[in-house]
């Protein structure tokens, strides 16, 4: 049975234009008398009155689901015509609210373009084409059988021959108009081909790389035509340069991620590199519209196509932060790969940071001992995206009085105001890492920086009070390689942090450290430990 599909507006269109234009049979199908009466016309006039959008509304929009039949009602409504699909509806291709606007498709040719650029498919109209106030009865075709149509259509050409005399043997051959959008010089006397092939097909495809032409060949209208321009719509991986969020680690912590994709800003001025002076290249968020040269539009077509490739590997990695208290008496430095005397103070602690990570021998956790204790370990897991740096920060943070500053008017009488700069001190961990996966394995670039409150002198000026903070930051950076399921001890680190703000508990004296000023400290020793799995 024949599947007919037809929008309740596109009838309405019908009753009012072309009523006593179609004949009795077809108005018996409809299910509708067209002769009612004239104030079902009148009626539907004004339907049409109502019709009339401005602005946006005037367009075909995009950003929502359409399917043909959908969209074919609303190209009906816009230009006061009816179309009916017949057969099989197809879904169109979305596109973000911006592009939708920029494309502005308002009339069948457009929609019909729209279709044929983003889909295998193309529409005809089969009945009714050229019968102004007749329904048009729309069909999908699938462009791939039209297009084995050219190949089987023989085409030589014997010797040199110009540009303009190659095209009229075309539309010779095919029965197709040839046509361009002005910016292609069909008369340019040193334009002469040479082509070996065997069809109609296999020219179109010597034409588009010799003269750097896209090629559309219209299959209704029997029209083939040759542009030099075309713009097409990229969607990339990664829509934004950068990307905030939060997470939780520990209660003792504000959380939070950074990610910047520094590689999307060099892919997109490696496009615009690429295109030059010949088109031109829109970004937004992440989207690139390209107007561009068939044969720019075929390399930026690779290099997208690589670069969404590339984000397509992703990598699950788990950080373990272990954190320890050294004595004040430990000054021998820590190397886990040594062998060195059993029982010396370097092996006791190395072997005491083995058990706590790797689970080696039998500790008690927190237990102490003359010179190292372990007292506090927290971890997360994190997706990574090859090729993508991300920050993750575990922060405290304390706002202080940076500065004050004193203004005084001298009149009749003395005036003085004071105005203050309030600043914000951040304490705690920040990890910067950038992934590179190569087949099994994990290339792990790691920049770990803690910055650790020692003091906060105050100083009276006046009735304000500043704050002096005292500050020390330590550094890690690792670059290792990893195969999938590996854990690895990345780096270890000291830090001193103030006795009074310190949040552990201190197993003895022998843990304190005094400063040059009376103030005392605990010395931190932090190891960082990295599991690399897959996603």
């Amino acid at each position: 049975m024949k599947k007919v599909i037809l929008s309740t507006t596109a009838v309405l269109i019908l009753f009012s234009g072309c009523a006593k234009e179609i004949n009795n049979e077809y108005t018996q199908d409809l299910g509708y008398n067209v002769y009612h009466s004239e104030k079902i016309k009148t009626q539907n006039e004004k339907l049409f009155k109502n019709m009339q959008k401005k602005g946006d509304n005037a367009f075909l929009d995009l950003s929502i689901t359409q399917t043909l039949s959908s969209a074919l009602a609303k190209i009906g409504e816009i230009n006061k015509r009816v179309y009916i699909l017949e057969g099989e509806d197809i879904t169109l291709k979305k596109l973000p609210l911006y592009a939708s606007k920029q494309i502005r498709i308002n009339n069948f040719q457009k929609l019909k373009k729209y279709i044929e650029d983003t889909t295998p498919y193309t529409i005809k109209i089969v009945k009714n084409k050229y019968l102004k106030n007749a329904p048009k009865v729309v069909k999908v075709f699938d462009k791939k059988a039209l297009k084995s149509s050219l190949s089987k259509t023989p085409f030589a050409l014997s010797g040199d021959i110009k540009l303009k005399d190659a095209l009229s043997l075309l539309s010779s051959a095919t029965g197709f108009s040839v046509v361009t959008d002005g910016n292609v010089d069909i008369d340019n006397a040193g334009i002469s081909l040479y082509f070996k092939g065997r069809n109609v097909a296999e020219f179109l495809s010597y034409l588009q790389n010799m003269l750097n032409v896209f090629i559309d060949v219209d299959y209704s209208s029997k029209i083939i035509k040759l542009s030099k321009y075309k713009t097409q719509t990229f969607q990339l991986i990664m829509p934004s340069i950068t990307e905030e969020s939060t997470f939780n680690v520990s209660n003792n912590f504000n959380t939070a991620e950074k990610k910047d994709n520094k590689e999307l800003t060099d892919i997109i001025n490696a496009i615009k590199s690429v295109v030059g002076g010949n088109g031109s290249v829109i970004s937004h968020n992440g989207d690139l519209i390209v107007k561009t040269t068939y044969k720019n539009m075929q390399i930026i077509q690779k290099i997208i196509q690589q670069y969404n490739k590339s984000f397509e590997k992703q990598v699950k990695l788990r950080f373990e932060i272990y954190k320890f208290l050294l004595s004040k008496d430990y000054n021998y430095g820590i190397d886990l790969n040594i062998n060195a005397v059993k029982n010396n103070p370097q092996t006791l602690v190395t072997n005491y940071i083995n058990s706590v990570i790797y689970k080696r021998g039998n500790i008690l956790v927190g237990s102490d001992n003359n010179f190292i204790n372990f007292y506090k370990q927290y971890s997360f897991t994190k997706m990574l995206t090859n090729g993508i740096p991300q920050t993750i920060a575990l922060t405290n943070k304390k706002n202080y009085v940076k500065s004050v500053t004193v203004t005084t008017t001298t009149g009749t009488a003395t005036t003085s105001q004071v105005s203050t700069e309030v600043d914000t001190l951040t304490q705690g961990q920040i990890l910067d890492i950038v992934p590179k996966i190569y087949g099994n394995k994990v290339f792990l670039r790691t920049i770990f920086e803690t910055t650790t409150l020692n003091n906060m002198d105050s100083v009276k000026e006046g009735d304000t009070t500043l704050n002096l903070p005292d500050t020390s930051q330590s550094l890690l950076t690792d670059s290792s390689v990893f195969n999938f399921g590996d854990r690895k001890l990345i780096g270890l680190y000291q830090t001193y942090e103030d006795l009074n703000s310190f949040k552990g508990v201190v197993p003895n004296q022998n843990f304190i450290i005094g400063g040059a000023r009376g103030d005392k400290y605990v010395r931190e020793l932090i190891a960082v430990v990295v599991t690399v799995e897959k996603p």
